[in-house]
């Protein structure tokens, strides 16, 4: 069965490597997650409707979520098992649905962020 790569990065340093399996059964999947969530035609549209990239993007933006959340999500395994244990309009990224979480290149880390905090009169 084909599969393709795909490397997700984020200017700050985050990178992702995710592996979909390239059948029906696959592409069935990655439309059921993008439709899962509100905007679905616009988010395609916006990604050359590529159903791939947008999945890559919408389970990239989700793993940056939990290193948000937790610094325990660092590693590429403790990623996919939080997958793996279910997480709300994703599925597993362990392979058995058609989806691989290969490695996350740079951990996401939010003490890296460069925040600006601007005092209003409101």
């Amino acid at each position: 069965m084909d599969k393709k790569k795909y490397r997700i990065e984020l200017d700050s340093g985050f990178e992702m490597e995710l592996e979909i399996k390239q059948d029906k059964e696959t592409e069935a999947i990655l439309h059921e997650m993008n439709n899962f969530w509100m905007s679905a035609k616009e988010r395609l549209r916006d990604s050359n409707n590529c159903i791939a990239t947008v999945v890559c993007k919408l389970i990239a933006v989700e793993v940056i979520r939990l290193q948000c959340s937790n610094a325990f999500y660092e590693s590429t395994k403790s990623v996919i098992d939080a997958f793996d244990k279910g997480i709300e309009g994703f599925y597993k990224l362990n392979g058995t649905d058609g989806l691989t979480l290969v490695s996350i290149g740079c951990p996401f880390d939010a003490r890296d962020l460069e925040l600006t905090v601007v005092e209003t009169d409101d």
